[in-house]
């Protein structure tokens, strides 16, 4: 578990930080070095990079979660925009300049695997709930200071429960944070309170969001299930009912990419040493700056063969991890097996799922009896996802922490400090190499309309 008490804080998300801060490059995700498998015997003996036996306390031990900046007001917290579509309003300009066209991806999930599973028996269809991952960065303004939303804010809505449930990050504590939104009626004034987490890491084994593996079946994705949508006649707070699995593949994406943040803080706080001497100091800025230079290079790929990683700081980092952590450390699984919620509707009608339509009677009968098989429950324990080992023969882990801290740098800031490092080497007349090769073009018709450029 990690604590903000430690003599090391939490990394804290960076967008603010490179006052004086380029071109970015693609976009930046963590190598996918190899990894132990976690058997059993080998998942028992590691350590867990958060553990899910132990939520730790429901309010922010510091700091206080993403969303409550995102609604809070100039002097005050606040009031959470109703409805739905004027909260993913608010959410939209402060991504504006977001390089994806849709930073903010929404799926519906009529028969969901929520706390909220219920709420709308048996409307399921006429009341789903809808899921929300931001997955984009926003551009800072001259009015205002942008927030690193991507990956850390999650929500889902019920509109029949009046309910939304919130999962942000809190930069200072280096933690997720879980809220619940009650009172989300027309003609209510919502009220916002921290969730208790002890229930939260019941199913969010990894303190953090989870989503199914593909083909994401619940979700509008699935024919069968947005066809059900769609003969409800009604609109769906804005969200589109010819989505593809594109959508649902980029929340999915989005808290795989979130799962990691627990582990990455957890290297820059323990892994580093908890004391503030001057070999966990440097250890840290060696993170630091080796990340930095991830990024600055258009997350291309870590310098393993730098002085700085070879003989600086893998050295000393493996050895405390092989102190720490002797067996590795289990990163947590995000994801919960796929479900095709109608096959076990239709296993309770007595019918093929391609059978049942808003106009048959034992779609409803069955509405009101369907459940979560238990083979499907968020709650069965998950083995961890991998264990991370780390030796000074094999830095794999090494290499995709350092990657993992580069996503707390926001693109924004890396765009302005290579800008602002190109312009000072050019002021500085930088010697210029120039480095020729031979290089030939065939042009290839393929056909009328297709041509192939080849490079030789």
């Amino acid at each position: 578990m990690i604590s903000p008490a430690h003599a090391a804080p939490a990394l804290v998300l960076l967008a603010g930080l490179l006052l004086a801060c380029g071109r970015e490059g693609p976009e930046a995700t963590a190598p996918r070095a190899p990894a132990v498998p976690a058997s059993p015997a080998v998942a028992a003996a590691a350590e867990w990079v958060v553990d899910p036996k132990d939520p730790g306390p429901s309010l922010p031990p510091v700091g206080r979660s993403l969303f409550d900046f995102v609604v809070s007001g100039p002097g005050g917290p606040g009031t959470v925009p109703f409805p739905f579509t004027d909260l993913t309003r608010l959410l939209a300009g402060r991504l504006a300049g977001a390089e994806d066209r849709a930073p903010i991806k929404l799926a519906l999930l009529p028969l969901n695997r929520s706390l909220q599973r219920n709420s709308a028996r048996p409307d399921f269809f006429f009341y789903p709930r809808v899921v929300m991952a931001v997955d984009g960065e926003g551009a800072p303004s001259a009015a205002r200071a942008a927030l690193l939303l991507r990956d850390r804010l999650f929500a889902g809505y019920q509109e029949k429960a009046g309910i939304i449930e919130v999962i942000s990050y809190n930069e200072a504590a280096g933690r997720f944070e879980f809220q619940v939104v009650k009172d989300y009626r027309p003609g209510q004034t919502p009220r916002v309170f921290y969730a208790n987490r002890a229930i939260c890491v019941v199913c969010h084994q990894n303190h953090a969001p989870i989503f199914s593996r593909q083909l994401w079946d619940e979700t509008g994705a699935n024919p069968r299930v947005a066809a059900l949508l769609r003969a409800q006649g009604r609109p769906f707070y804005g969200v589109p009912l010819d989505q593809g699995v594109d959508i649902p593949y980029g929340i999915d994406n989005a808290t795989d990419r979130a799962n990691g943040f627990a582990a990455y803080q957890r290297i820059w706080q323990d892994g580093c040493d908890q004391t503030v001497t001057a070999a966990a100091i440097e250890c840290r800025a060696d993170l630091f700056t080796l990340a930095l230079q991830y990024r600055l290079s258009g997350a291309r790929q870590v310098n393993t063969r730098s002085p700085r990683f070879r003989d600086d700081l893998l050295p000393g980092l493996a050895r405390r991890w092989r102190e720490r952590w002797p067996r590795g450390l289990a990163v947590p699984d995000p994801d919960i097996p796929n479900r095709d919620p109608l096959t076990e509707l239709a296993d309770v009608a007595g019918a093929e799922p391609v059978s049942l339509t808003v106009a048959d009677r034992r779609l409803r009968q069955a509405l009101q009896q369907v459940g979560v098989h238990s083979r499907f429950e968020p709650s069965n324990p998950r083995a961890p996802l991998e264990i991370w080992p780390l030796a000074d023969h094999a830095p794999d882990a090494l290499e995709r922490a350092i990657a993992g801290l580069g996503a707390f740098l926001a693109a924004a800031d890396i765009r302005r400090l290579d800008e602002h490092l190109f312009a000072r080497a050019e002021k500085r007349a930088a010697r210029l190499t120039r480095r020729e090769s031979p290089c030939e073009l065939e042009l290839l018709r393929r056909d009328e309309d297709r041509r192939r450029l080849t490079f030789r």
